[in-house]
């Protein structure tokens, strides 16, 4: 089963917008890691945070993932953030669809 993950990204006001690029450009890695499933980004300029809504195989292997992705970007990530990333985990529930469950 696959993990959601959710992290939630707040960045310098002066920065958010140099940020989106340089976001933009770093999910390409993302997206190719093994056992990436899916990352959708969501972002509010008002509050200057930007989430990123990430399904992995596994927490262990997001935990590889990110460690890969401090290393390679941290400097970079430091420049940018007002604060440290905060990662949460959710297992999924399956609770059907539609108005019927």
């Amino acid at each position: 089963m696959t993990v959601m993950v959710s992290v939630e990204l707040n960045v310098k006001p002066e920065k958010f917008d140099e940020a989106r690029g340089i976001f933009k450009e770093a999910l390409k890695a993302t997206r190719e890691w093994e056992g990436c499933h899916s990352v959708e980004v969501y972002s509010n300029k008002e509050a200057s945070k930007y989430v990123f809504i990430e399904e992995f195989d596994s927490e262990a292997i997001w935990q590889e993932y990110f460690a890969w992705r401090i290393e390679e970007s941290g400097a970079i990530l430091g420049e940018l953030l007002s604060a440290p990333p905060q990662p949460t985990f959710y297992e999924f529930e399956n609770f059907g669809y539609g108005k019927d469950y």
